[in-house]
């Protein structure tokens, strides 16, 4: 083989590792995030003896609010503490005074790469019209009477017969929300959840690899085969069918919801 073949050979395992170092790099920091969410998730747990609900009430007005909201004071960035002793309870969460509280998001809601600084996500035209990129948020629990975050009251740890670590809180949805929205996804039994893992794609960090975190807090990764109906089996809190799916996490909440 002469030099200049030698040279591009070389320069392609390079380009090759390069990617695969970046994947890797970026799957980790990903995971790092999930679990701060998910320690963030287990101290609320512990301190009010329920798991927070996609759609928090508010005393004494009709207003609804994130989860998201919730676990502010739990998580490490000084951002989230500033937001949440800004934020009106007693106002919509779309308030002008809690639209302005709310206009920057604490990055461990973004889907990020940590190598580029893309936000790994393919967001359709018409929600970006009505949304600012930066204030949009992959990570998305499931709501209803047979998912994690209840329907019109909160539930406990022992409100979960098919286990904490087999029941899936949170996911890396192919679908965004506003990150301050009192909105998840909403789940009944039997309900086609294609829309939350999206269209497989090599070039979609989050289709190739998505992420969830589970009630006990940890936080593995989906098989890249799992489908709508397996997803929906694992959202299912009470349905007896724990199959494990999921590997097991190296990265998992070391003070999360208890087990």
């Amino acid at each position: 083989l002469d030099a200049q073949t030698l040279f591009e050979a070389s320069a392609g395992n390079l380009q090759l590792e390069t990617a695969e170092q970046k994947a890797s790099a970026n799957q980790q920091h990903r995971r790092r995030k999930l679990a701060e969410i998910g320690q963030a998730v287990g101290k609320f747990q512990q301190q009010q003896g329920v798991l927070p609900q996609s759609r928090m009430p508010s005393e004494a007005t009709e207003h609804t609010h994130s989860w998201r909201i919730a676990i502010l004071p739990f998580l490490h960035d000084p951002l989230a503490k500033k937001i949440y002793d800004d934020y009106h309870f007693d106002e919509a969460w779309n308030s002008p005074h809690n639209t302005k509280s709310t206009s920057q998001m604490p990055d461990v809601f973004r889907s990020r790469d940590e190598a580029t600084g893309e936000v790994a996500q393919n967001t359709d035209a018409s929600t970006i019209a009505n949304n600012d990129n930066s204030t949009l948020t992959h990570i998305m629990g499931f709501h209803g009477e047979a998912a994690a975050f209840g329907n019109d009251y909160p539930l406990a740890i022992e409100n979960f017969p098919d286990g904490s670590n087999m029941t899936v809180l949170l996911i890396e949805s192919a679908e965004t929300v506003h990150w301050a929205e009192p909105k998840d996804i909403d789940f009944e039994p039997g309900a086609n959840l294609q829309h939350v893992l999206g269209n497989a794609s090599p070039d979609n960090a989050l289709s190739a690899n998505r992420m969830v975190v589970l009630v006990d807090g940890s936080v593995p990764q989906l098989p890249s085969t799992v489908t709508a109906e397996q997803l929906g089996q694992l959202v299912h809190r009470f349905d007896a069918r724990t199959v494990r799916l999921l590997p097991l996490a190296d990265v998992a909440a070391s003070d999360g919801v208890a087990r």
